[in-house]
């Protein structure tokens, strides 16, 4: 999905508020499987970012900015894996 959003960005032929419909809900639903009801793994100004990404979906500036988010969260979820599997051995 990444690659074809910055395709549409770089031919400037198409909308692609489509294809980032897409990408918010799924970045959402990761938001939602990383989280407990005690924790919450999310990048710094989660809540911001996203509303700015929502009301300008069809601008390369959101595309970035989902991407910045998604690669955050990749990043916390290793951080958060690597300390579980300090404390079970």
């Amino acid at each position: 999905m990444d690659e074809e959003i910055g395709i549409i960005h770089v031919n400037k032929n198409s909308s692609p508020a489509a294809l980032m419909d897409e990408g918010i809900i799924l970045y959402k639903s990761l938001l939602r499987q990383c989280s407990t009801g005690e924790e919450k793994i999310e990048p710094l100004n989660n809540l911001e970012r996203l509303a700015f990404i929502e009301a300008n979906c069809r601008t390369f500036a959101a595309y970035r900015q989902l991407q910045e988010l998604f690669n955050e969260m990749h990043k916390k979820i290793a951080s958060k894996r690597a300390i579980l599997n300090r404390t079970d051995n």
